[in-house]
């Protein structure tokens, strides 16, 4: 989330925000959609586990790969691509950290992504080593990259919302909301902003609560 405001906030003045949303949501969940048609199938041929989450792709993929002609070139590629894909989503993740500190901090651009990525590099060594040498480190019952897992994506991530939605809903002006949106039509920003005030944070509230159930 913070990696597309960080985009947004970058886009020219001159450029729609509701056209940019609307293209990306279309091409969001049509890749989201190709991939589960291509993965989910070898997920129940193989007889692997589909709650897996974004791990299965190691899983299955590999597999396809070795049933198919040249399927060792293909795979160099694919895994080639798709870690382009990952440190090239990363710039996106990490600016803005590396934003707040060069806002709070007032280091320089270039001093603010070293301490950014090495703070990140140490997390992710660690986060690897909780699977060998470090596997006997336990917080509760799961390793320690099982708990930055769902530290990231059961709380801070839903959180991480609400507390967006509250903000955005209650403590942004809606006249400077408006100016920034001048292509949606009045209706459906009126309804954008009750769904954002009055709907989004419960809703987000309970997937949070449940979450933990």
């Amino acid at each position: 989330m913070g990696g597309m405001m960080i985009f947004g906030s970058y886009l020219p003045q001159e450029i729609s925000i509701t056209r940019c949303v609307l293209i990306i949501i279309v091409i969001d969940t049509a890749v989201a959609l190709m991939a589960g048609l291509m993965i989910f199938p070898m997920v129940f041929r193989f007889g692997l586990d589909p709650a897996g989450g974004p791990g299965l792709i190691f899983q299955t993929l590999p597999v396809a790969f070795g049933h198919m002609p040249g399927g060792d070139l293909v795979a160099i590629l694919f895994f080639t691509l798709l870690s382009v894909a990952a440190v090239t989503s990363m710039v996106g993740f990490l600016e803005p950290l590396i934003a707040w500190i060069q806002n709070t901090r007032h280091y320089s651009r270039h001093k603010s992504p070293l301490i950014t990525t090495a703070c990140i590099a140490c997390l992710g060594v660690l986060s690897i080593l909780s699977y060998n040498i470090l596997s006997h480190w336990k917080l509760g019952s799961r390793n320690l990259n099982g708990f930055l897992d769902v530290l990231a994506n059961q709380i801070m991530l839903p959180v991480g919302g609400l507390l967006i939605a509250i903000f955005a809903g209650w403590q942004v002006n809606k006249a400077s909301l408006r100016d920034k949106l001048p292509a949606m039509p009045k209706a459906m920003f009126e309804a954008r902003h009750h769904l954002l005030r009055f709907l989004l944070p419960p809703a987000i509230a309970v997937i949070i609560i449940t979450g933990f159930l």
